[in-house]
């Protein structure tokens, strides 16, 4: 069958080494491409390609002195465009529950900070982070197919309760939706 997937996403960064050590040591994801662009309007552009494992690719640029683009610009697309952090994100691929915990497990003990517990969407399981960049990531597997109804607004129901735990749930929604989703009377103190 013909693939039909995603070659690749291009993101942006100011910190090729701090991205590569990310998604090679953290993500554990090969650095596959390395190159040098020279636009001909002047400066240059690192340009880098990590192998997801599955054919497709995370590709970034990280641009130093090229006309036109600004020393200090936002890596994390939501804050770029002014919505919370969860608007923008990409989610990979795992094949279920128990890869989800152990790939988690493992990210925490190559160095990851900031893992998000596992939140229950009902169609999927997954955790979120982010990379040095400000760009937040999630590792998901799905729970079930999807039915007509979960197409059907009006069948959806009620509200999906991603997190049980209270202070978890806190923890959550300002990865998700930045501090200002969090009301103040239950923000923990």
């Amino acid at each position: 069958m013909p693939r039909a997937g995603i070659h690749h996403i291009g993101l942006a960064t100011r910190d090729a080494e701090a991205t590569i050590k990310f998604y090679t040591e953290i993500l554990g994801w090969p650095l596959s491409l390395n190159d040098r662009l020279e636009p001909p309007a002047g400066g240059h552009m690192r340009h880098m390609f990590f192998d997801t494992g599955d054919g497709s690719f995370f590709a970034f640029l990280c641009p130093k002195g090229v006309p036109g683009v600004p020393e200090d610009f936002a890596t994390d697309i939501s804050s770029a465009v002014g919505v919370p952090p969860g608007f923008y994100h990409i989610a990979m691929w795992v094949d279920d529950f128990e890869a989800l915990e152990a790939k988690r497990k493992l990210l925490i003990e190559r160095g990851l900070k900031d893992a998000s517990p596992i939140v229950d969407h009902d169609f999927c399981k997954s955790f979120y982070f982010r990379d040095p960049n400000g760009i937040q990531l999630e590792f998901a597997a799905t729970s079930r197919p999807f039915t007509e109804a979960d197409a059907d607004l009006n069948a959806v129901g009620e509200t999906t309760v991603l997190v049980d735990d209270p202070e978890e749930a806190i923890k959550l929604m300002k990865t998700l939706m930045g501090v200002a989703a969090v009301a103040p009377e239950v923000a923990p103190a």
